[in-house]
C-alpha cells in the first residue's frame, strides 16, 4: 500500500483492515528512500514534545502507531509516499451475499472455525480444541503456501552483453 505524503502533515490513517505491519519505507522524490524506525512514546507524554525530541538521522526516521495512525515525529515536506505491507484482517460477513477470500478460497477454514465455536459455547473443550488445532493448522498452511508463491521462482541468471569477452 502506497500512501501519498501531503506537505506539513504528520499522521496518516492506517486502512481500516489493518492487522499488524510487516514492513514500512518512506520514499521521498528528491531524497529517495528512508528507513523508519518503530519507536513507542510514552502515553505520558504529549504529542508535540515527542515530536521536538525526535526526528530524522541521516537516512533514518522515527515514526509510532497510536489510534490507528501512522505519526511522523517530523512533518515530512513529500513529495512522495509511505509505503507499507501489513497484515490483513478477514473482512467479516455481514450480509448473505458478503464473501471474502477466505470464504472464496478455504470454504474449509469457516466450517472448521464454526465447529470449534459451537463446541466451545457446549463446553466440549476436547472437541473444541481439536476443531481449533485444524483452524491453526489451515492458517500455517495458507501463510507457508503465501511465501512459497512470493518467493519462488526460477534460478536467478546472469545475462552479459559484453559482445563476448
Amino acid at each position: 500500500l502506497k500512501i501519498p505524503i501531503v506537505r506539513g502533515q504528520d499522521y496518516y490513517a492506517l486502512p481500516d483492515d489493518f492487522a499488524g505491519l510487516r514492513y514500512i519505507k518512506l520514499t521521498l522524490d528528491k531524497e529517495g528512500e528512508k528507513k523508519l524506525t518503530h519507536v513507542t512514546p510514552s502515553f505520558g507524554t504529549n504529542i508535540k514534545e515527542w515530536q521536538a525530541s525526535a526526528g530524522w538521522y541521516g537516512s533514518t526516521a522515527q515514526y509510532t502507531i497510536m489510534n490507528n495512525m501512522i505519526y511522523l515525529p517530523s512533518p515530512v515536506s513529500g513529495p512522495g509516499y509511505i509505503e507499507l505491507s501489513y497484515y490483513q484482517r478477514v473482512p467479516p460477513l455481514i450480509n448473505d451475499e458478503d464473501s471474502n477470500w477466505v470464504l472464496k478460497h478455504h470454504r474449509d477454514v469457516y466450517l472448521d472455525a464454526v465447529s470449534a465455536e459451537i463446541e466451545r459455547f457446549a463446553k466440549n473443550d476436547e472437541r473444541y480444541t481439536m476443531f481449533w488445532g485444524k483452524v491453526d493448522a489451515a492458517f500455517d498452511e495458507i501463510a507457508m503456501r503465501h511465501e512459497k508463491d512470493v518467493w519462488s521462482g526460477g534460478p536467478m541468471t546472469i545475462n552479459s552483453d559484453s559482445g563476448g569477452y
